[in-house]
């Protein structure tokens, strides 16, 4: 009997060092995470830190900082000049009331409406395939999913068309149209 009973002593340690190290294994990767968590923390801090700084020591920073804060500066010049390569090479520019990406040659936003200033000239760029659709008051094309035309500005109205006449020269135009197609007129 001393036999099993020694073996059962030996197999109820062996269960009680493996729970106490799985306990203290629990306790150390608890410490970590805790640990890593404030590092990360601290690492958003530092990024805010700096950013106000920035911000705040741009126009005129001390000596010590200068020359990070210079290839801060030339950097974000880099990004910009960057977006403006995008910008021509997607053949989109940005609506400067809503920030949408529009056409380059669309003389209206087609999200807000607002009529944009005309770039210069260029080559006409071929139409992207994808849905498309064809303006009811100036017949240009557009995106199948614009709201407004890009070209005349009129509001796309999916649905049953009505038609309605501008008080200003007569042309008749559809509801939701934001600019007569006659004679530019804002129509409300």
């Amino acid at each position: 009997m001393d036999f099993f009973e020694n073996l059962g002593n030996k197999l109820s340690q062996a269960g009680s060092d493996a729970s106490n190290k799985i306990k203290k294994m629990q306790s150390i990767n608890s410490l970590n995470g805790q640990i890593s968590g404030l590092e990360k923390s601290n690492s958003a801090l530092y990024g805010q830190l700096g950013r106000l700084f920035y911000e705040n020591n741009a126009a005129e920073p001390p000596e010590q900082y200068r020359e990070l804060i210079n290839q801060i500066n030339r950097q974000k010049q880099q990004i910009a000049d960057l977006q403006e390569q995008l910008l021509l090479i997607k053949e989109i520019r940005i609506c400067t009331r809503c920030g949408s990406e529009i056409k380059s040659d669309s003389a209206f936003c087609p999200v807000c409406g607002f009529r944009v200033a005309q770039p210069a000239p260029t080559e006409a760029a071929p139409m992207s395939g994808g849905a498309s659709a064809v303006c009811p008051s100036c017949g240009a094309q557009m995106d199948g999913d614009s709201d407004f035309c890009p070209v005349c500005g009129s509001k796309v109205v999916r649905g049953e068309a009505t038609v309605s006449v501008c008080p200003l020269c007569g042309k008749e135009y559809r509801p939701g149209t934001m600019f007569c197609t006659g004679c530019g007129y804002k129509l409300s």
